[in-house]
């Protein structure tokens, strides 16, 4: 008796724990994936020293956006994770990026361990609705 019990209370288990069903998945283009790669390249910058993307100068990740025009960098890749901003007139657009986790880094790790959603600070990110949240580590890294 108390081996059919387990068996039907793991079998109710399972079944709770039975994945939904996925909704419907949209193919893209090959030309469409494409239309993301210089955001990739922006992505990989982020990584790269302020006093190279104020320059725009870190190698093959700024390279491959070479219209970019920075307005602003910061950090030091280490207590204040590295940013910069600036314009792309080839995308027509502002660009905001930020350094994500360094896996080398406890501290990097210890801010991105801080996920409680907050809005933006408005004297940072003028304009911005206030229905913006992000995670408090993010929020905290650009207050830095």
């Amino acid at each position: 008796m108390l081996s059919r019990l387990a068996i039907l209370t793991t079998l109710v288990g399972l079944a709770a724990a039975a994945p939904a069903k996925r909704q419907s998945i949209t193919t893209i283009s090959s030309s469409q994936i494409a239309s993301y790669t210089p955001y990739t390249w922006y992505a990989a910058a982020a990584y790269c020293a302020a006093s190279e993307t104020s320059s725009w100068s870190c190698g093959a990740n700024c390279q491959a956006n070479p219209s970019f025009q920075p307005v602003a960098s910061g950090g030091d890749g280490t207590d204040i994770q590295y940013w910069y901003v600036g314009w792309d007139p080839a995308q027509s657009t502002v660009i905001v990026a930020h350094q994500g986790t360094d896996p080398t880094s406890f501290e990097a790790d210890l801010t991105d361990g801080k996920f409680e959603l907050e809005t933006l600070d408005s004297s940072l990110f003028p304009g911005v609705s206030s229905s913006v949240e992000v995670h408090d580590g993010f929020a905290e890294e650009q207050a830095q």
